[in-house]
């Protein structure tokens, strides 16, 4: 990547690629952007997405075009379970003996190995937006006085807007509202009845233009300090009171225990789980986030009355609150963004959920019906550097994490509530190979007379590295190690010969 950095080749858009060549993908490709995980095809232009910097690090960059046309395309599936349908011509980075190079998708092969990242950095500051849920209401901490029509999101709120000033007749009211006049009679007969407004024959006027209240229809103006409590309107009632909260470690710990096990009903929500200490935990992340009591039972959680719960979690989160819940689940859009301390409550949550950990394989499993969500807790892991890959089983998936160095970052950043991770140390497997990069190693050692034995103990071994092109981790890190270091020795050594080759010829011809 220092070699693309260095010719200002590193892609700057937002699909990897030289600048100028085709990045198509099929419409429905997930996009990380600054609001979350969206189809590429709702991505628009100035919205932020992740991309590759100039300094081959991924940052956030402004989309400034976008391009829909039809083409030929092909599915790129790799063996850690992820897959990508792009136009013939979109570049992948891959390996060819040993080094990054361009290379086409129509020209991809079996075998080939495609650049995915290590690591991917792209956290936001992000607040709750209570604004996009319907018809949320707020209970205030203090009284305010409010113009009237401000109790209402239905059509009273016009009609009471329409009668601010003036003293109108249903069809008056009907042509300035655009409403219709059955509406705007029903609207008047519930007003009249509430005291509101006041009939003179056949006008209506307003008698009451400001109450004092507690109980208002959420604004983005009202501050969050100000609310003691919201609800949702469901038939004309409300539903359940409960705490404003935030997108914080507590909520996203209780969303990771939801999706894992839990069930969302018209009017319950069941957290499911034989583990006392789990049920325990999801009962006290019930009343610190929402201020809920739920009820425990020998065998599940249940919080009652969640209607206000329920209608967050799907207008905010797009949770999946319908029927075979297992196989329609996802990881929320918006956590992709979020902090790392933040992901890890969710990602431990629903791996004590749904996960298990077998310390004489170290391997770290986690079981979904939905393939979706592990794809998302695949790339959220991504956050911490662990690598994973997801296979199918039955009729079921599994995400898989393996590797001593994996485990332990799951067990140090991660770590679980029900599960020791007693790790097994275990020597590296001799019969992995990895690509050697024979032909580079090749020219170095030509331009700075570097001999097979400075590199090697053993010159057969070395040789056998250049003819496979492949060799054990162990064996081309102990090469690759020992050519810088040579290297650095070599053009240290050089450097000094230019310098006294310089002081040479600076010196007067008289002196000489």
């Amino acid at each position: 990547l220092k070699a693309f950095v260095k010719e200002k080749n590193i892609p700057h858009m937002l699909f990897a690629g030289p600048a100028g060549t085709g990045k198509c993908v099929v419409s429905s490709t997930p996009i990380l952007t600054s609001t979350g995980v969206k189809p590429v095809k709702d991505v628009n232009v100035n919205d932020f997405v992740v991309s590759l910097l100039p300094n081959g690090k991924f940052g956030w960059r402004r989309v400034v075009g976008k391009i829909s046309r039809k083409c030929e395309t092909v599915k790129i599936v790799t063996k850690s379970g992820n897959s990508v349908t792009v136009s013939l011509e979109h570049p992948f980075l891959v390996l060819r003996k040993g080094l990054p190079v361009w290379k086409k998708a129509s020209n991809l092969r079996c075998g080939d190995f495609v650049a995915t990242p290590e690591i991917l950095e792209s956290s936001l500051n992000l607040s709750m937006d209570f604004s996009k849920v319907e018809d949320l209401w707020v209970k205030l901490k203090k009284c305010r006085k409010v113009e009237v029509y401000k109790l209402f999101t239905d059509s009273r709120q016009k009609v009471l807007k329409a009668l601010w000033n003036h003293k109108l007749s249903i069809k008056e009211i009907s042509e300035l509202t655009d409403l219709k006049y059955q509406t705007v009679q029903y609207a008047l007969s519930r007003l009249v009845s509430s005291g509101f407004v006041r009939r003179d024959g056949g006008v209506y006027t307003i008698i009451k233009k400001f109450v004092i209240t507690t109980i208002l229809p959420y604004e983005s103006s009202i501050s969050m300090e100000e609310i003691d409590k919201i609800s949702t309107k469901q038939n004309g009632s409300f539903s359940s009171w409960i705490k404003p909260f935030g997108n914080s470690e507590e909520f996203y710990e209780w969303l990771g225990y939801l999706l894992s096990e839990g069930r969302v009903e018209e009017g319950r929500i069941t957290f499911f789980n034989m583990d006392q200490k789990l049920l325990g935990r999801f009962a006290k992340l019930t009343r610190t986030v929402f201020g809920l009591n739920p009820l425990i039972l020998k065998d599940r959680v249940l919080i009652r009355k969640s209607g206000t719960i329920k209608n967050i979690l799907e207008e905010l989160f797009n949770v999946y609150t319908g029927k075979r819940k297992s196989y329609h689940i996802k990881v929320p859009s918006i956590l992709f963004i979020e902090k790392k301390r933040k992901i890890a409550s969710f990602i431990r949550a629903y791996f004590d959920g749904d996960g298990h950990f077998s310390p004489r394989k170290n391997e770290i499993e986690i079981c979904s019906n939905s393939r979706e969500v592990l794809i998302g807790i695949k790339n959220l892991l991504l956050r911490f550097g662990i690598r994973s890959f997801i296979y199918k089983k039955k009729n079921s998936y599994k995400l898989l994490i393996t590797g001593v160095r994996n485990i332990r970052k799951f067990a140090r950043e991660i770590g679980s509530l029900k599960v020791d991770f007693k790790i097994q140390d275990v020597k590296e497997n001799s019969n992995l190979s990895i690509p050697f990069a024979s032909d580079a190693v090749k020219y170095i050692m030509k331009r700075l007379s570097i001999k097979y034995a400075d590199l090697f103990d053993n010159e057969k071994k070395l040789e056998y590295l250049f003819e496979r092109n492949r060799g054990s981790p162990r064996k081309v890190k102990e090469v690759y190690r020992r050519l810088v270091k040579l290297s650095r020795k070599r053009i240290l050594l050089l450097l000094e010969l230019l310098g006294e080759l310089e002081d040479i010829l600076s010196i007067d011809a008289e002196k000489l």
